[in-house]
């Protein structure tokens, strides 16, 4: 990637007024994001900086959200675009990670303290095997400068719950049923999909939405059932790194981010509203209010109708920005 974007056709509008609608709501506060943050077809969502250089050797800092679906308008699927939230996450914490990492580390070094002390009685081998089990979980857990690790990661999905509410929990529930995902599967800058979901009921009962996720707790059950659940994916070393415990601890530490910073809340009267807004027949605008309107819409429409309401809305909100 070796260039800023050159097309500036429809695709690129929406997606760059969604991202200013966004940044400007989460602002309000005074939380800071990037001056310049800028939209980059991609395969998958994505955030990525970047450095680019002007004429006469002086260089400019560039953030880069990456979006799947093509450069036209009919690529952005409205129901995936909280997944925007998750990115924009990423980027408000690279700008204020004071709040989130120092909060989340004491309780991770607590954690790795209590499994060496348990270990302390060990000999040889075993005792090099739980020192790596330490090693391993802090290389995977810890706060990093480049959010390449698992507790950045649940913060991010934190940060869109927080700011899209069931809406989220809807986009991210269409991953996790994915026909071959492997829910255990461990790497180093991803928790694995088990973890994520554990994190977002943590994280949805405390924010009141627990209502909206039996369909993540079905799939849980389901993935429990499978050949994966009952051993072959639930390994020692899954099971040494997923921590109930560490992971309450991450989603604790978000959602002391999210109120720090202001971000903006997600609630049932704001959900309510929107509703009202459709029963009028109202037109929603750019940010958080288009990505509620899109769930609510998909939940009372049949594919056809929203498909066609999906479409002119983008059409008609497109039409709306120039550069």
């Amino acid at each position: 990637m070796g260039h800023l974007p050159h097309e500036f056709g429809p695709r690129f509008l929406f997606d760059s007024a969604m991202i200013k609608a966004i940044c400007e709501e989460w602002s309000q506060q005074g939380t800071y994001l990037s001056d310049l943050i800028i939209p980059f077809p991609s395969d998958e969502w994505g955030h990525l900086s970047v450095t680019y250089a002007r004429h006469g050797g002086s260089s400019v800092p560039v953030d880069l959200i990456l979006l799947p679906g093509g450069r036209g308008l009919e690529g952005a699927d409205l129901l995936s675009y909280p997944f925007l939230c998750h990115e924009l996450g990423h980027n408000v914490l690279f700008k204020h990670d004071h709040v989130f990492g120092p909060r989340f580390r004491p309780a991770l070094e607590e954690y790795a303290r209590s499994l060496q002390r348990r270990a302390i009685a060990d000999r040889g081998s075993a005792r090099q095997r739980a020192q790596s089990n330490v090693n391993e979980l802090r290389r995977l857990w810890g706060p990093s400068a480049d959010h390449n690790n698992w507790s950045h990661e649940i913060a991010v999905d934190v940060i869109a719950l927080w700011t899209c509410g069931p809406a989220y929990l809807a986009t991210l529930q269409d991953i996790l049923e994915a026909e071959g995902l492997d829910p255990y599967q461990i790497g180093k800058s991803h928790p694995p999909y088990e973890v994520r979901s554990k994190a977002l009921l943590f994280a949805s009962d405390k924010l009141g939405w627990a209502y909206y996720t039996d369909g993540i707790r079905r799939q849980m059950d389901a993935w429990r059932n499978s050949e994966r659940g009952r051993g072959r994916g639930r390994t020692n070393t899954y099971l040494a790194n997923a921590s109930l415990d560490l992971t309450r601890e991450c989603v604790d530490a978000s959602l002391f981010a999210c109120e720090t910073l202001g971000l903006p809340r997600c609630t049932p009267a704001f959900i309510e509203e929107i509703g009202d807004r459709i029963h009028d027949g109202g037109m929603p605008g750019f940010g958080s209010e288009l990505l509620v309107t899109a769930w609510l819409r998909q939940n009372r429409l049949d594919g056809d109708a929203y498909e066609a309401w999906e479409r002119e809305v983008k059409e008609s909100l497109c039409a709306l920005v120039t550069l």
